[in-house]
């Protein structure tokens, strides 16, 4: 469709007066007769589907003695290559699609300045509603594209849009989406990676976010059987975290039969479970294994004074970035060195003291927290140190914490350069459980509050040898 609000003619042509008017007036009737005939030929292939140009100049020179369809398809041919050059001009709005024009104004909705834009004309419509009530219209009676231009905005425009909706829109929406028919599914893996992202209340817009980011990797899948998968998911979740999970049985065996005997209990949605990968369910049925323990009574900080726990029990402790600076500890390759030099047990006892100097230069209760102790095999780290024979020892301690601290920013992304101080706070506060296993002692890390930075570089996750043959796995786990 081509639309022109206002044509205006101006014919330049050598022409005595009386014969003038005659020859303007058979120009625009030929010029407007070609530009209707050839319409569908103004758009080239790969053309934008929408474009809005404010102001086009179109010149063209024809001859008098042609007949009007030659005038006319000249002057569609010179406006068609003006059209096309068009779409380079800063003025020029240019949408691949109906998406891409609809993603805009929804954009421009929650900004606020959609009926600012005259492009934005076609939407009229809905200018007597409020934001909220002109998205949640737009939505649904554009289908498919309104869905389809929601998932079209960036994961950070889309949230700016889902704030203008109102409680009840959010709603409406919801519900409009739990009869849409669909038969493209969400895959289950993602679904409940984003089921851990909302809220135990609930949140309707943030069931859309989770909606719309399903839309956005497969479309189509933004659907009423996505929608009962995610409820379901969460309900799950739900049970954990209030404990409920301690009246009900995780059945020994196969995950997927396991996950599917614990659905039952709840009464829950489990026909997602048949698409789920069986290494996918076996993550799952570790995590809520996971979380069932951290709902229990928790751990206590016990003294390094107690008897060594047994296989399979856990220490909690709040000094988690210990194993952070442990793990930087590794990549230098120090402990190893050390080793050379000296017996093992006195190396991981160096180790020890210097990760603790490190992370609480002034403190001295972490030197009998049991949990890290427990991860360093070690019985009286202390007396180790304290030794007549390793006096020289322990005068380094705190210039080698000084210089591990100071490698750890170099090589954790965006920290270079960062102050002590600011890294205990940001990089290395963060809790932590020690389970004994036979074979060393696997660390679960929570998160600290630049916790992106730690998972980037490396620095929670992987196997750490220390010397002696203590192993240690860290594993960076959600709080």
């Amino acid at each position: 469709m081509l639309e022109i609000d206002r044509l205006s003619l101006h014919v330049r042509a050598a022409a005595v007066p009386e014969r003038a008017e005659r020859l303007a007036r058979r120009l625009r009737d030929a010029a407007l007769r070609g530009i209707e005939r050839d319409r569908y030929a103004l758009s080239p292939q790969g053309a934008p589907a929408y474009l809005f140009v404010e102001r086009l100049a179109v010149h063209c020179a024809v001859r008098s003695d042609w007949d009007d369809a030659a005038i006319g398809a000249e002057v569609a041919r010179a406006l068609a290559a003006a059209l096309e050059h068009s779409v380079a001009l800063p003025q020029t709005m240019a949408f691949r699609d109906r998406v891409e024009l609809l993603a805009a104004f929804y954009a421009a909705l929650a900004e606020g300045r959609a009926w600012q834009r005259w492009w934005f004309e076609a939407f009229d419509g809905l200018r007597p509603l409020s934001a909220s009530a002109a998205l949640r219209t737009s939505v649904m009676t554009e289908e498919p594209h309104g869905l389809a231009a929601l998932a079209r905005l960036t994961a950070t425009a889309f949230a700016s849009v889902a704030r203008t909706l109102t409680a009840g829109d959010a709603a409406r929406l919801l519900a409009w989406l739990e009869g849409r028919r669909s038969a493209r599914a969400a895959a289950p893996v993602a679904l409940w990676k984003a089921s851990a992202s909302l809220p135990a209340q609930q949140d309707d817009v943030a069931l859309l976010r989770v909606l719309v980011a399903a839309e956005r990797n497969a479309p189509g899948a933004a659907n009423g059987e996505t929608l009962r998968v995610l409820r379901a998911m969460k309900a799950l979740r739900t049970a954990v975290a209030r404990a409920a999970f301690s009246t009900l049985r995780l059945a020994a065996g196969p995950p997927h039969e396991a996950l599917r005997a614990l659905l039952a209990q709840l009464g829950l949605e489990a026909d997602w479970l048949q698409s789920l990968a069986e290494s996918d369910a076996a993550r799952i049925v570790e995590e809520l294994l996971y979380s069932k323990s951290k709902n229990s009574p928790p751990p206590r900080e016990s003294s390094a004074d107690e008897e060594r726990p047994a296989s399979g029990e856990r220490l909690a402790t709040s000094r988690g970035g210990v194993f952070v600076l442990l793990k930087a500890l590794d990549w230098l390759g120090w402990p190893a060195q050390w080793a050379r030099g000296t017996e093992p047990e006195l190396a991981r006892a160096f180790a020890w003291a210097v990760a603790l100097r490190a992370l609480e230069p002034r403190g001295a209760q972490g030197l009998r927290d049991a949990a890290i102790t427990q991860a360093f095999a070690l019985e009286q780290p202390l007396a180790i140190l304290r030794s007549r024979r390793h006096a020289v020892l322990r005068k380094r301690v705190t210039p080698t914490a000084r210089e591990l601290l100071e490698e750890f920013s170099r090589r954790v992304p965006g920290l270079a350069g960062a102050s002590p101080g600011y890294l205990r706070r940001n990089a290395l506060a963060l809790p932590a459980t020690v389970e004994r296993r036979d074979d060393g002692c696997i660390v679960r890390l929570g998160r600290a509050p630049l916790d992106i930075l730690l998972v980037l570089a490396g620095a929670k996750s992987g196997r750490i040898a220390l010397p002696g043959g203590a192993r240690l796995e860290l594993r960076a786990e959600a709080e």
